[in-house]
């Protein structure tokens, strides 16, 4: 009698276990992953609130518990992903659905300008489906003076962004519609090469890869850390600001040598490659003369004060 209840007790776990195909587990395993990894995430964004707010060493060491127990939750959590993930055998990327938000369901989305990048001061571009991950991620960004404009979707962001403005591009990989990797590969195609953070699901090595291939400048995990955040978008603004200054030098080195007649242009690599005004005389057919008040033009059309000063002009505009 127990044998056989033994046995019926086997049988129904068995198919209790078969429910559901492989695919729709694997899915509904990568929905879970997303259910627990958002309001661990929030939790993250709203500890770097605080902490940028409290001036009270007590209540920062009351802020400091959480953020260590949520370090603990989050490494809890991935461990039992992770041995989830072997019994499944799930290889793919983390699939985002698209969830309704709890616990900001009253705030508004963060409402972007008519005209994207339209400030001279560097701007944030965040684009996440997430009403929740937007509030925090521009809660937290605005309390560092970051300037930020929020887009739940790359057709959004499209529809108002200035290619070349300045600043960087923080963007969930796995958007609905065009997702975060094939807006970077349509932004490089364009010619755009703003700095774009990628956030991925964690322990996603293959979608990190990608996304570096394609010409992300960096990738952060969920849930994410605001410390890890603020160190990346520091990191891409700089990138940003050294890549916009030499592009401006080398649109001013352009603007300079336009001035030039041909002839000055012709004067100036020779002297450039070191040739004295005596031989660029003779092989020219003028009187040095003449070459000295060619080199003298040049020097004042540029504004060059010295050769080296001119050669560098001569290099960026190359």
């Amino acid at each position: 009698m127990s044998n056989r209840r033994k046995d019926s007790q086997t049988d129904s776990e068995e198919t209790s276990n078969q429910i559901l195909p492989t695919d729709q587990y694997e899915e509904l395993l990568a929905t879970v992953r997303h259910d627990l990894r958002q309001p661990l995430q929030t939790l993250n964004l709203i500890q770097g609130i605080l902490e940028s707010k409290i001036n009270d060493v007590e209540t920062l060491k009351v802020v400091s518990r959480l953020g260590n127990t949520l370090d603990s939750m989050t490494g809890l959590l991935d461990a039992l992903l992770d041995t989830e993930k072997q019994n499944v055998q799930d290889d793919d990327p983390e699939k985002e659905p698209n969830l309704a938000t709890q616990s900001f369901a009253e705030e508004k989305p963060i409402s972007s300008s008519s005209d994207a990048g339209k400030s001279l001061a560097p701007v944030v571009f965040i684009v996440d489906d997430d009403l929740d991950v937007r509030v925090n991620l521009s809660g937290l960004l605005t309390i560092h003076n970051h300037s930020v404009e929020a887009f739940e979707s790359s057709e959004q962001f499209l529809s108002v962004y200035r290619s070349g403005s300045k600043g960087c591009l923080l963007i969930d990989a796995m958007l609905p519609g065009i997702s975060g990797l094939d807006l970077i590969k349509q932004l490089r195609s364009s010619g755009d090469q703003i700095p774009a953070i990628m956030i991925t699901g964690n322990g996603d090595i293959a979608l990190a890869v990608q996304s570096m291939k394609i010409g992300a400048s960096d990738f952060i995990e969920k849930p994410i850390d605001h410390n890890d955040l603020l160190t990346s978008v520091t990191q891409a603004l700089r990138v940003n600001e050294e890549s916009t200054r030499s592009a401006e030098n080398r649109d001013a080195a352009i603007a300079s040598l336009a001035r030039l007649s041909p002839r000055e242009r012709q004067i100036m690599e020779r002297v450039l490659a070191g040739d004295p005004s005596k031989n660029i005389a003779a092989d020219l057919g003028i009187s040095q003369r003449t070459v000295e008040t060619h080199r003298a033009n040049i020097m004042k059309k540029t504004r060059s004060k010295s050769l080296p000063a001119l050669l560098k002009i001569a290099l960026l505009a190359a």
